[in-house]
C-alpha cells in the first residue's frame, strides 16, 4: 500500500472531494458539493463511484483508480460526511464505497416511456476482498461492462498500450490495440484447474455441475446455454468478462459437486459462482437458462444474491480420480 501511496502522489487528482463545509443544509442554491459532483457525472455519462472516508484526502488506490477509470466513472470522495448524509445513502457505509446505477425501469402510463430506477450497489467485499486496487478494478468493470461497454473497452485500450510501452494512451490516440482472444467454456480437471480457476484471483470462477450419465444431445445443449452466456458476457468487441467459466460432471465427482452444496442425485444440471479468493460461493437455483443464468451472475456481482462458505475443509479442486469414466 506505501508503494501504491508514494507512485500515486505523482498522478493528477481526479477525485471529486467532498467536505462537509460543501454539504451544509440550507446553503445557498450550487452550494452543495456532492449534488454537483452527481450532476457532473449525469451530464457526462460517467458512472458515479462513491467512496466514504474520515480522511480528508483520497488514498493511492483512490486515486489511481480515478486515473485508470477516467472518461467512464467519476470517483466522488466523501470526507468524514456527517451521519445524516449517509442515512441518505442507503448501502454506503463507513468507510465504504459504492456505485450508483439503474436498478430497474417502470413503466410511465399512458406513455411508452419508462423511469430508470436508480440506486447504491455496495462494494462486495465477500466477492472481492478488501478495499484494494484489484478489488475496486475488477469491481468497477463489472459494472461498467452491464452499463457501458463501450466505455470500458476504451479503458481497457489505454491500459493495454501503457502495458506496451505505448505511455497513457490518452482518448485521442487512434493506433487500435490487438485483438483479445476470446474466453472458453472449458471442462475443469485436476491438471488445469488452477488455470480455468486461478485460486489467487478475484475473478469469479462459474462452474456448470452436469450429470455425467446423461446422453450426448442432453450434454450438448445444457453447453449450448453456458456458451450463449458466456458469448453475451465476452463478446470479441467488448470489454471482456470478469467470469472465467469451467464444467465438470458433478456425477463423476461428487465430492467436489459437494463443496458447493450440489447433490448430483437432485440439482443437476446447476450452475454456482464460485470466489476462489474468498472461499465463498453462490448456487443458482430455479430455471436453468440462458437468461435465468446471466441474471444470477449479475445478482452475485451487485450482491444482490448473497454468497456463503464452502461445504469443505481448504480449496476444492476436481478429482484426478472420477467416477464414471466408463458410464
Amino acid at each position: 500500500q506505501k508503494a501504491l501511496d508514494r507512485a500515486a502522489a505523482s498522478l493528477p487528482n481526479l477525485v471529486h472531494v467532498i467536505t462537509p463545509d460543501m454539504l451544509m443544509a440550507g446553503g445557498p442554491p450550487g452550494q452543495d458539493g456532492f449534488a454537483r459532483a452527481m450532476n457532473h457525472a449525469v451530464v457526462n455519462d460517467l458512472v458515479p463511484l462513491i467512496v466514504a472516508s474520515r480522511k480528508p484526502e483520497p488514498s493511492g488506490t483512490v486515486k489511481s483508480i480515478a486515473v485508470e477509470f477516467e472518461g467512464a466513472a467519476s470517483v466522488i470522495l466523501l470526507a468524514d460526511p456527517p451521519e445524516g448524509v449517509l442515512a441518505s445513502l442507503p448501502g454506503l457505509r463507513m468507510p465504504g464505497l459504492a456505485v450508483m446505477m439503474a436498478q430497474g425501469e417502470t413503466a410511465i402510463e399512458g406513455s411508452d416511456q419508462v423511469e430508470v430506477r436508480m440506486g447504491l450497489t455496495p462494494y462486495p467485499a465477500k466477492e472481492f476482498g478488501g478495499f484494494s486496487y484489484e478489488g475496486i478494478q475488477t469491481f468497477l468493470a463489472s459494472v461498467l461492462m452491464q452499463s457501458r461497454p463501450e466505455k470500458l473497452q476504451e479503458v481497457l485500450r489505454r491500459k493495454e498500450e501503457r502495458a506496451a510501452g505505448g505511455g497513457g494512451g490518452s482518448s485521442s490516440s487512434s493506433s487500435p490495440s490487438a485483438p483479445r482472444a476470446p474466453k472458453e467454456l472449458r471442462e475443469a480437471t485436476a491438471e488445469n484447474w488452477e488455470e480455468v480457476c486461478p485460486q489467487a484471483s478475484s475473478v469469479l470462477c462459474v462452474i456448470t455441475f452436469l450429470d455425467g450419465y446423461q446422453s450426448e444431445e442432453e450434454t450438448e445443449a445444457q453447453l449450448a446455454i453456458m456458451r450463449a452466456v458466456l458469448a453475451k458476457e465476452d463478446t470479441q468487441d467488448g470489454p471482456g468478462t470478469p467470469f472465467e467459466f469451467s464444467y465438470v460432471k458433478g456425477t463423476c465427482d461428487p465430492a467436489f459437486a459437494a463443496a458447493f452444496d450440489v447433490d448430483p442425485a437432485m440439482h443437476l444440471p446447476a450452475a454456482v459462482a464460485y470466489s476462489p479468493r474468498k472461499a465463498r460461493f453462490a448456487r443458482h437455483v430455479g430455471t436453468f437458462s440462458e437468461s435465468a443464468v446471466r441474471d444470477f451472475l449479475r445478482g452475485v456481482l451487485s450482491s444482490r444474491i448473497r454468497t456463503g462458505p464452502l461445504f469443505a475443509e481448504g480449496a476444492p479442486a476436481p478429482s484426478a480420480d472420477t467416477q464414471c469414466e466408463e458410464g
